[in-house]
């Protein structure tokens, strides 16, 4: 084998080691994000004075200058809606002070939403018993067959003044309720 056949030979091999590695991050890229933020931040997210634990399946994308905080699922499919967690400041009157009134506010707009129903849609009202507070959420789940099983769930506790919001596949929303029951 003379000198130009071994270099394109070597060029040719690494070529595709290239071209492998380059579809590998591509591919598994959330898979790669998601273990590199759990390696760089640990297994919890901060914000205010609360934390939650996330599952190495879940990683924190962004934080902007308000205190949002966006999560994602590691997800490899390409379904219509990426599962996704939100923490975000509470508006004004969002949160009340006391379990009573948080349930209270959960109630009524669930009679909102059972009193003008959306074709297509099943609403709920469950209550998430985390480690330092309960959660009143409401659930609005698309039922529509051969429609994408979307669920979304707004959660508030009494006195913490963020909201916790979940939106994607009702295939990850169990997951999602248990990252919201470590809030502490």
């Amino acid at each position: 084998m003379n000198l130009f056949t071994r270099r394109t030979v070597w060029a040719g091999g690494a070529a595709i080691v290239i071209l492998m590695a380059t579809f590998f991050l591509l591919r598994y890229r959330t898979f790669v994000l998601a273990r590199a933020w759990h390696f760089s931040h640990g297994n919890r997210v901060r914000f205010g004075a609360h934390e939650i634990d996330l599952p190495r399946s879940w990683w924190v994308t962004e934080t902007d200058r308000r205190g949002d905080i966006t999560i994602l699922f590691e997800s490899r499919s390409t379904t219509f809606v990426a599962p996704e967690i939100g923490l975000h400041l509470a508006y004004p009157g969002e949160v009340a002070e006391s379990d009573i009134k948080q349930s209270q506010m959960a109630d009524t707009i669930l009679s909102l939403r059972n009193g003008h129903p959306q074709p297509g849609w099943a609403y709920s009202s469950p209550t998430l018993a985390a480690k330092s507070a309960k959660l009143y959420c409401n659930k609005e789940d698309l039922i529509t067959p051969g429609a994408y099983p979307l669920t979304i769930l707004t959660c508030y506790a009494a006195g913490v003044p963020y909201s916790f919001h979940y939106k994607g596949s009702s295939a990850q929303v169990a997951e999602a309720e248990s990252i919201f029951k470590t809030l502490r």
